[in-house]
């Protein structure tokens, strides 16, 4: 899919409503210095989640979501 997400985050959600349709990990780095997972959710924005968010842990765990790392599909 063409998944158009933030240059960057700089700060982000405990959680959010919604299908999730793909999620990459932004780990710390060049360009983007601090640690988030981006969320591709149905009929929204792109969207950042904290790393230590438990409801995406617990999205991680139960329903088995997978985030690549976000470096291999930027722009």
């Amino acid at each position: 899919s063409n998944f158009v997400h933030p240059a960057c985050c700089h700060e982000g959600s405990e959680k959010v409503n919604g299908k999730i349709h793909q999620c990459f990990e932004q780990r710390p780095g060049k360009p983007c210095p601090k640690h988030f997972f981006l969320l591709d959710i149905e009929g929204r924005p792109p969207l950042c989640i904290n790393p230590d968010s438990d409801w995406l842990r617990w999205k991680m765990k139960k329903e088995h979501l997978k985030c690549p790392p976000a470096d291999k599909h930027r722009g």
